[in-house]
C-alpha cells in the first residue's frame, strides 16, 4: 500500500501521533487487535495537511491503545484530542476518516474512545 507523503517544507494542519509504548501495540497486552493495520489505516491518510507519527509513550499507559490528535490552528495555538482503548478495525477506520475530513465535530463512535491528557508531572 502506499502512502502519501507530506511535504517537509509546510506545516500540517493536523498531527496524528499513534503511541507504540509499553502497552500500546503491545501483543501481549491487545493480542487481538491489528497494531500493524491501525499504522497503516492512519498512514494513508497522510497528506501536505496531515502527518502521522508513531511515538514512543504518550503517558496513558491504562488507556492504551492511545492515538492524540493535535489540530494546529495557527499563531501557535493548537488544539489536542486523545483517544484511548482504539482496538478495533472500526475504531481506527472512524478516526482515519475524521482526521482526513479535517476534524469536524466528533461523531458519537470517535467521542466515546476521548479520554483526558496525561497530568503533567
Amino acid at each position: 500500500m502506499t502512502t502519501r507523503s507530506t511535504d517537509p517544507a509546510r506545516s500540517p494542519d493536523i498531527t496524528v501521533s499513534l503511541c507504540r509504548g509499553c502497552c500500546c501495540g503491545s501483543e501481549r497486552k491487545h493480542p487481538s487487535t491489528d497494531h500493524d493495520g491501525q499504522r497503516v489505516t492512519l498512514e494513508a491518510v497522510a497528506s501536505d495537511r496531515v502527518r502521522v507519527r508513531v511515538v514512543d509513550c504518550l503517558d496513558r499507559c491504562a488507556r492504551s491503545n492511545v492515538v492524540l490528535v493535535r489540530q494546529h490552528l495557527g499563531r501557535g495555538e493548537r488544539r489536542d484530542t486523545w483517544f484511548g482503548g482504539v482496538h478495533y478495525r472500526a475504531h481506527t477506520e472512524a478516526l482515519a476518516g475524521w482526521v482526513d475530513d479535517g476534524c469536524p465535530p466528533l461523531p458519537d463512535d470517535l467521542a466515546r474512545l476521548r479520554v483526558p491528557p496525561p497530568v503533567p508531572s
